[in-house]
């Protein structure tokens, strides 16, 4: 049976600069990155597609932990899918805007856009871009969708945006747009265990506690089911190597990253190693597995 979900990463690179994420806290580890060509897309599509991994149902998504629209083939990328049929959709910081002309969305089932904040502080605290420049970018996507494919906000809270939620609502509802706010959280494998398990350094516990907002988290993972089943197991990923990784929450210069090429396993391995590993125990008995998978959304009133 094919997978429901498959995150094929176009691009190994993100240019954000989260402090909760671990693509930016192991910049200065040097790892493979690179961006994904149309000619390897389409292999691993047409590979995938003959294992069965997955087909016409399955909803691609154009990202995994780098920035998709940072690929110069993005607009290239779109038309394969569309042409295939496929159903997609792709998140993005909307710090650059591909040349959207030569894209072709006409399978395109959503566009996330993720914003920290509603401020240039709040863009200095975590992505460090021009915060002038994401609502140009935010407002040439809806000029140029006008309605016809849906696009949605996540608003990652913070401590210091709490206060600026209520702008990023009326910027939303002005533009028709859905916004979608949560509770950031340790976008991070080690980091979120080695928090749960009483274990993250007193540097990054100052850090935490003054910026993410986690009075939530030890009641909700009390709720995690005694035989909890890990969505993850339900959607694939694959990097801009072809790797197949063991799910989305593991970053390639963390252990367990990969099981291997796509060109080299069969279905039946990729799901026997995933469902094998042994990245799952430590995750799944410290409830990250269960955080991650549900997010605390902010109510309004």
């Amino acid at each position: 049976m094919a997978f429901k979900k498959a995150y094929i990463e176009i691009s190994g690179y993100c240019n954000a600069k989260c402090r909760w994420c671990v693509t930016h806290n192991d910049r200065h580890i040097k790892t493979q990155k690179d961006f994904l060509s149309t000619y390897d897309f389409n292999r691993i599509l047409d590979r995938l597609t003959g294992l069965g991994a997955i087909d016409s149902s399955t909803l691609i998504g154009l990202h995994s932990w780098g920035e998709p629209a940072l690929n110069k083939d993005f607009p290239r990328i779109t038309g394969i899918l569309s042409k295939n049929k496929f159903p997609w959709w792709y998140s993005t910081n909307a710090s650059v805007f591909p040349n959207i002309q030569e894209c072709d969305f006409s399978s395109l089932t959503s566009l996330l856009i993720s914003l920290p904040g509603f401020s240039q502080s709040s863009y200095d605290k975590i992505h460090g871009f021009n915060f002038d420049n994401i609502k140009k970018n935010i407002e040439n996507y809806v000029t140029f969708f006008s309605g016809a494919k849906p696009v949605q906000i996540a608003y990652h809270v913070y401590q210091f945006n709490i206060q600026e939620i209520h702008y990023a609502h009326e910027y939303a509802s002005r533009l028709k747009l859905n916004l979608m706010p949560y509770y950031a959280y340790f976008n991070n494998y080690d980091m979120t265990i080695k928090y749960l398990n009483y274990k993250l350094s007193s540097e990054d516990i100052y850090d935490a506690t003054t910026q993410l907002i986690l009075f939530y988290v030890r009641e909700l993972i009390s709720k995690q089911p005694r035989k909890y089943a890990c969505t993850q197991f339900s959607s694939l990923v694959v990097d801009d190597f072809g790797n197949v990784l063991q799910c989305c929450g593991i970053h390639r210069t963390q252990n367990y990253y990969s099981i291997g090429s796509v060109f080299d396993l069969t279905l039946d391995e990729i799901i026997e190693k995933r469902e094998k590993s042994t990245a799952c125990a430590p995750c799944l008995n410290s409830g990250a597995v269960y955080w991650g998978a549900n997010p605390f959304m902010f109510r309004f009133k």
